[in-house]
This record gives structure tokens, C-alpha cells and sequence, in this order.
């Protein structure tokens, strides 16, 4: 106890200062460094190697927002700028040699196309008559020996270039020769025991099993698609991000026993061998992002909330590969999952009637928003009907 007048063993002595904390990334800091890195990488600006590595350097050394946003942007446009410059058409001329099957093959009029790589470079393999036969029993990371002729992609395939194509590649003949690496053989003995275990359902009963599960849409009927199109719920013919939700459900029961460090490498393990089956599709890779960043966030003891954590994976992923921000699918799935994380709660609290119906209608209202910027232009408008047909 002091003695009056405020004099005792404590008197005189000041109170340490308090430790300096460095500003810490907010969740409007989150946002806007995933804006960054998306505006930088469709700017595409080369910037040279040594730039891009002192850039690197201090974001991870400096460790401030400001620094951070600024410093994604760099990153972004330099390593944009690279990966344009690896979009160099091919030259013409005749090929002979083994590919490497990067997606499934999927029919056309005439045969068979799927991308392919060969030397690095990406290319889209066209095979008709006998050399489309050989092709269609094939999957993704199998290597296929190939006859043909090259020639550059046509002008204005804007498509293409999410792909990383460069070239088209005409088969005159082609020939199995590898199952691949163990990941894709492993994924591919899965799909077609899948496929095989469908053999029994009838059409189209079995090509929307094939969609739903697997992401697998070859098969499926033009006026099946049409209808799906008509009601706002194609994304229901494709494995799409809420696939990943259910498979994180799944396995639930076990990682929910696990300390943080088990249920990082689980969780881990668990999206990855789901992307590999399913061919990373753009909003699997988008929900799969998140998912590991949120389950990384709670290992380190800093769980972050759904804005924060798309922003970081948005980030993530656009450094690791900037041509993604030119594919429709990807715009698509960023922008119902920013909706929905900003608008679907405050949407439901609107409301009328019973909370689990606003709460579906709160989430099917954010996603319509969040998609319109990107499917306007390109459909011309959204089916009115989806705003019943999603909730349901």
C-alpha cells in the first residue's frame, strides 16, 4: 500500500512502454490486396527478375499492409507479363512424339479435342476418325504418342489462354503409351471404378451421376444442359465448390478428433486428392484455396473470417498462375463467393418468414448479384426463374 501523499516502494517508478505492434492486415487490407494482385495481373507489365525478387523480399521482411498491397501488385503484373510471354504461338510444321493428356478429351462434330503438354508448352490435340477412337479412352495425366501436324491457335481465341494453349495440334494418329504419375493413375482407376459402378443407370441418368460427382460433363444431352441453362443451375451439372464443402463434411467426424496440426495435414490431403480427381476445375481450385487457407489460419492460431480468407486464397492463386483471372469460370466463383460472404447475411435479416427459407433466399439473391457483372455480357441476363429454382 502506498504511503500517503503517494510515496512507497512503487513511487517514482514509471510504467514500461507499451510493445511496439506492426499494423496488422485488416480485412478491407485482405480485400485489397487480392484487388491488387487481380488488377496487376491483367495489366501485365514486365518487370525485371531482380525487381520481382527484391519485391518479394520485402513483403515478407517489411511486413506492413500498405507495403504488402503494393508489393502483390508488382508480383502479380511481372509474373502476368511472364506467363503472356510464354503464350508464343507455335510454329507449323509435322510432330512426332509423346504428350501428356492435361484434360479429359471431350467429342466434337468430327472426333476427339483435349489439351495436352509437350516441351512445357500446352497444346490443343485434335484427333478424328481412328486416331479420336484411341484418344477417347483416355484421362487426364495419361501420355499418349501422337502423329500429326502443328499450327497456331486461331486469332481472337481469347479461350484459350486461361488453358496456357499455344498451338493446335492435328492428330493423324495416336497411341496410348503410359497411365502417368501415381497421383493421376490413382485418380484415374477412381473415376472409371465410378463410371463402371454408373454402367447400370440409364440416360441421362448416369451422365448427370458423372456431372454431380465427378465433374465429368462429356455426356451429358444438349437439351438436358438446355433446360439446367434455363433454370439457372448449371452449376449443378459440374463438381463445384459446395462439393468440396461436402467432402470436408465427410470427413469431419475425424478431423474434428485431431489437434490442429493432424487436421492441417488431413485437410490438406483431403482437398488435394479431391482436386485430382475432379481436374482442379476453377471453383474447385477457388474452394479448395480457401479451405486451406482457413484450416493454415486455425493451425497458427489465427482463424480468419469467410471475406479475409477468400481475399488471401484469391491472392494465392493468382500469383501462383495470373492467367486465371481471364477464365469465365474463376470470375464466376469469386464473384458469388464475395457476394455471398458481403450481402447473403444481411440479405436474409430482410426478410419475411421463416429463417431457414431467408437464409436460402439470402444466399441464391448474393450469388445472382455476385455472378451479374460476368454473365450479363456474356448471356445477356439471369434466369428470373433461378431465384425459386436455387433455394429449392
Amino acid at each position: 500500500m502506498s504511503a500517503p501523499g503517494g510515496v512507497g516502494p512503487s513511487a517514482g517508478r514509471a510504467l514500461p512502454p507499451a510493445p511496439h505492434r506492426r499494423p496488422q492486415l485488416s480485412d478491407r487490407g485482405a480485400v485489397m490486396l487480392a484487388v491488387g494482385a487481380w488488377l496487376g495481373a491483367l495489366a501485365h507489365r514486365p518487370v525485371p527478375a531482380a525487381v520481382l525478387l527484391l519485391t518479394a523480399v520485402a513483403v515478407v521482411i517489411v511486413r506492413r499492409p500498405m507495403v504488402a498491397i503494393a508489393g502483390v501488385a508488382v508480383l502479380a503484373t511481372g509474373l502476368a507479363a511472364r506467363s503472356h510471354a510464354g503464350l508464343a504461338p507455335i510454329a507449323r510444321g509435322p510432330f512426332r512424339g509423346v504428350v501428356t493428356l492435361v484434360s479429359d478429351p471431350t467429342p466434337t462434330t468430327f472426333g476427339w479435342r483435349a489439351d495436352v503438354r509437350v516441351g512445357g508448352r500446352r497444346l490443343e490435340l485434335d484427333a478424328g476418325d481412328a486416331a479420336g477412337g484411341s484418344l477417347s479412352g483416355s484421362l487426364t495425366g495419361e501420355r499418349v504418342l501422337v502423329d500429326g501436324r502443328l499450327a497456331p491457335p486461331a486469332p481472337g481465341s481469347w479461350w484459350l489462354v486461361p488453358r496456357h494453349v499455344v498451338g493446335r495440334l492435328s492428330a493423324a494418329s495416336v497411341e496410348r503409351v503410359g497411365a502417368g504419375s501415381a497421383p493421376w493413375r490413382a485418380a484415374n482407376r477412381f473415376r472409371r471404378l465410378l463410371a463402371e459402378g454408373a454402367s447400370t443407370m440409364g440416360d441421362p441418368q448416369r451422365s448427370l451421376f458423372a456431372g454431380f460427382v465427378l465433374g465429368d460433363d462429356r455426356d451429358q444431352p444438349p437439351e438436358i444442359v438446355d433446360d439446367f441453362r434455363g433454370a439457372g443451375l448449371t452449376h449443378l451439372l459440374v463438381v463445384s465448390g459446395q462439393n468440396v464443402a461436402f467432402v470436408l463434411v465427410l470427413v469431419s467426424p475425424l478431423t474434428a478428433r485431431l489437434r490442429w496440426g493432424g487436421r492441417w495435414a488431413v485437410t490438406l490431403g483431403v482437398i488435394s486428392a479431391f482436386g485430382v480427381v475432379t481436374r482442379f476445375e476453377p471453383s474447385v481450385l477457388r474452394a479448395s484455396a480457401m479451405a486451406a487457407v482457413a484450416v493454415s489460419a486455425g493451425a497458427v492460431g489465427r482463424p480468419s473470417g469467410s471475406v479475409r480468407t477468400l481475399a488471401v486464397a484469391v491472392t494465392g492463386l493468382v500469383l501462383v498462375d495470373p492467367l486465371l483471372v481471364h477464365s469465365i469460370g474463376f470470375r464466376l466463383s469469386v464473384g458469388a463467393s464475395l457476394a455471398i460472404a458481403v450481402l447473403a447475411g444481411r440479405i436474409a435479416e430482410v426478410l419475411p418468414g421463416p429463417r431457414p427459407v431467408a437464409v436460402a433466399v439470402g444466399v441464391t439473391l448474393a450469388a445472382q448479384f455476385g455472378v451479374a457483372p460476368v454473365l450479363v455480357p456474356l448471356a445477356g441476363g439471369l434466369p428470373v426463374v433461378s431465384l425459386v429454382a436455387n433455394p429449392l
